[in-house]
């Protein structure tokens, strides 16, 4: 009673009317705050979000904590810098378990969370769908196209794909407070926006994929305000773009204002209806602690970041520094990490040479004011407290996120590194700016290997070497070009250069392990497998790729061994569990992995994986009722995993309980919509079920999906049958037949009609 009684006066007296009940995050992937209105530009490149802007409270000076897509979403969702979480560059860090995220600490408050994300980068895989209900990351397959030579390309979806989903998990929200995230990755290189945006801005793609986005949220901005007008709604960039600034063709490198200085602004009409700038520098960090505070959900301590009421309500605000880093130079080529602190006008970078600039009367950071005395000194030495204060342990919690499938993308698009700090706090590398030249052959020479172009990019990176000797990742890089153009015995001596260098590699021993198992080598191929477990002792990859090396080669045993070691390491691994189920299956023994699978989900009790692959092997032994036990087991522990919603689907089913198949197939749906086996297993499962309005719309939509399958008029002569229409169905059989005369289903439904049997 107390606290609501003080919550209740701190409304008052912040001159609001009462906590805003839905939360909305806009994030905008490498948005240069000088491209909107509100932010100076005069391009008129975002009209929705300079109106938006003209109702919020603008934050003139925001900067982001880190120049990368996941590190910098780390920061705005958890409140905490990456010297905090750890989370200090894409793919090869995962946000730790222990990080009590925004959307876990609303959700414990009742709020109902979604999220659409548009990239690879931020995959649940990589730690930022705790707390989400619904996650969608349903991602199309990417492809540079031929001759392309820019690297950097990730799997994404365009702002239409994430406004039409973002709209629908809103929908799917609806009944208690709503908190969505939506993420918008189009202005991320390669610039390709759509013809009319693309015809507009001929000299500048980048504006044109930056008005696009601006467009789609508009769309999203649309629906939030006729549905919840007084939502508290953020808009934030988590990063920049260099646009060949610097010496910088895109970001992660460097911690200049083209990259760091990122957009922000909060509409929350009931706390504050008066919009306004705030001109005092603030971080990304301080999302999550405004939020909470704006619907009066006490924060997790130890946060980086600060609750921004203060400046908005202009009461003065404590004296605080900015912080941001960049380690992507040290990951990725054993170059110089770089941090900055900001105090008001003044940034600080440390580097090998240090640099000073006043951003208010230098915005270009054309003059670096650097000296060994004055305020450089100053804020070094506080520069170094702030470091001297990062977590040591860090790091070692958030790294070993990459699995096979993750590095061997990030890989192909430059951006693969060692993934550990080892060494990082040593003497200084290279000055990264003194290096743009050999980071900008770096970044064309992985582009030409992507594209196809692959002796030409080899030559480029083996141009590279003698020019940074101490940079494994170009050996790294020659190796992954040589095994993808079938050149294992070449890569071995290149990978065998990156172990000496860095023998906590552990991608590198599984390449090494790969590459010396398809020349042969099985026993080497173990050792480096082993080798890679032991440098990822989280991970279960390490084991399931040796596992799948004996496996091709006839040591079944063996194989069975390592894929229980990576069981024991990582339980929650569905990979390590279907592998074991799928050894023993093709081996005909499917009794042998349901005793497996019952002591290992005995062992390890609480694996979501476990669980959904012993009801897997049940299934297939013909144990329907205990599948279905076991199924349910597992969607009670996670009631969204594709993986068990795709076995339950076909479980129940077999166990003829339509509604729980129906549920599934379309959850399955919601998640990835489109998904083939699943539309095609809902309409089945709602012809057998007798819901006829829905069986028709969902046939209908196969027929126009799929016009030259006669599976979808086998299924309409289905529900004709149902519905007692013998005439209707035979004439929807017999176009199945002329449609697919080699179609047996089609023909025996036929001929099974016109005989007058019963179905």
């Amino acid at each position: 009673m107390k606290r609501a009684a003080l919550a209740a006066l701190a409304v008052v007296l912040a001159g609001c009317g009462g906590r805003p009940r839905d939360v909305v995050v806009i994030t905008l992937d490498t948005f240069r705050a000088d491209r909107l209105g509100c932010y100076g530009s005069t391009r008129g490149l975002t009209p929705r979000l300079d109106a938006f802007a003209r109702e919020a409270v603008v934050f003139a000076d925001a900067s982001c904590a880190v120049p990368l897509t996941l590190p910098s979403h780390a920061v705005i969702f958890t409140g905490r810098y990456p010297s905090t979480t750890g989370v200090r560059n894409n793919g090869a860090f995962v946000v730790p378990a222990s990080e009590t995220t925004l959307a876990e600490a609303l959700a414990a408050r009742g709020w109902r969370t979604g999220a659409v994300i548009a990239a690879f980068p931020l995959k649940a895989r990589f730690g930022l769908s705790q707390g989400f209900e619904i996650f969608d990351e349903d991602l199309p397959a990417v492809a540079l196209e031929p001759g392309r030579t820019f690297a950097v390309h990730f799997a994404e979806r365009d702002a239409t794909a994430v406004t039409d989903r973002a709209l629908a998990v809103w929908a799917r929200l609806a009944g208690k407070p709503r908190f969505l995230w939506a993420h918008y990755f189009d202005a991320h290189a390669p610039y390709t926006a759509p013809a009319r945006f693309a015809a507009a801005h001929p000299d500048a793609p980048y504006d044109a994929e930056v008005a696009y986005v601006d467009e789609q949220v508009g769309r999203l901005l649309d629906t939030l305000e006729r549905d919840a007008p007084d939502a508290l709604i953020v808009i934030a960039g988590d990063h920049g773009e260099s646009l060949g600034e610097h010496g910088e063709k895109t970001h992660g490198v460097f911690l200049y204002q083209s990259t760091v200085h990122v957009p922000l602004m909060i509409r929350a009409p009931r706390r504050w209806p008066k919009p306004g700038v705030i001109e005092a520098p603030v971080s990304l960090a301080d999302v999550m602690p405004t939020v909470l505070g704006t619907v009066d959900v006490p924060a997790p301590p130890g946060l980086d970041g600060a609750d921004l009421a203060p400046l908005i309500e202009r009461h003065r605000p404590p004296h605080r520094e900015v912080y941001a880093e960049s380690y992507l130079p040290f990951l990725q080529f054993r170059f110089s990490p770089l941090t900055m602190l900001r105090d008001g006008g003044l940034k600080y970078i440390e580097a090998p040479t240090p640099e000073l600039y006043d951003v208010g009367a230098d915005p270009g950071e054309r003059r670096n004011t650097w000296s060994r005395s004055g305020p450089a000194s100053e804020m070094a030495e506080r520069l170094a407290e702030q470091r001297a204060r990062a977590d040591a342990q860090a790091a070692g919690r958030a790294e070993g996120a990459l699995d096979a499938e993750a590095e061997a993308r990030l890989r192909s698009l430059g951006y693969a590194s060692a993934g550990t700090l080892a060494g990082s706090s040593g003497p200084p590398g290279r000055d990264p700016k003194t290096m743009t030249g050999y980071l900008e052959s770096y970044d064309e020479a992985i582009g030409l290997v992507g594209a196809g172009e692959v002796e030409k990019g080899l030559s480029m990176l083996r141009a590279l070497v003698p020019q940074a000797p101490e940079n494994f990742m170009v050996h790294y890089q020659i190796a992954a070009a040589l095994i993808g153009s079938g050149r294992n015995d070449q890569a071995v001596p290149e990978l065998e250069q990156v172990i000496a260098a860095a023998p906590e590699f552990g991608a590198a021993h599984m390449m090494l392990g790969e590459s010396l198992a398809a020349l042969g080598r099985l026993d080497d191929a173990v050792a480096r497998f082993d080798a890679a477990a032991r440098a990822m002792p989280g991970l279960a990859e390490p084991k399931i790729t040796e596992g799948h090396a004996l496996e091709t080669r006839g040591r079944f045993d063996a194989a069975a061994v390592a894929y229980h070691d990576a069981i024991e390491r990582e339980p929650s691994s569905w990979n390590a569990a279907y592998a074991l189920l799928t050894l023993r299956v093709g081996r005909g023994d499917v009794a042998h992995a349901v005793d497996e699978l019952a002591a290992l989900r005995g062992e390890h009790a609480g694996s979501w994986a476990l669980e959904t692959t012993y009801a897997d092997a049940l299934s297939r032994q013909g144990e329907t009722g205990r599948a279905e036990e076991a199924i349910r087991r597992s969607l009670a522990l996670d009631p969204n995993r594709l993986e068990t919603l795709e076995r339950a689907a076909a479980i129940f089913v077999a166990a003829r309980q339509p509604k729980e198949a129906i549920d599934a197939y379309r959850k399955i749906l919601a998640a990835g919509p489109g998904t083939a086996a699943a539309q095609w297993g809902l309409a089945k499962v709602l012809v057998q079920a007798g819901t006829d309005g829905e069986a028709d719309a969902a046939i209908g939509e196969l027929e126009r999906q799929y016009p030259r399958r006669a599976d979808a008029l086998i299924l309409r002569g289905l529900l004709f049958e149902r519905r007692g229409d013998r005439e209707a169905a035979e004439g929807a059989y017999r176009k199945a037949v002329a449609l697919d005369p080699g179609s047996e289903p089609a023909r025996r439904a036929l001929e099974r009609l016109v005989r007058g049997g019963a179905r």
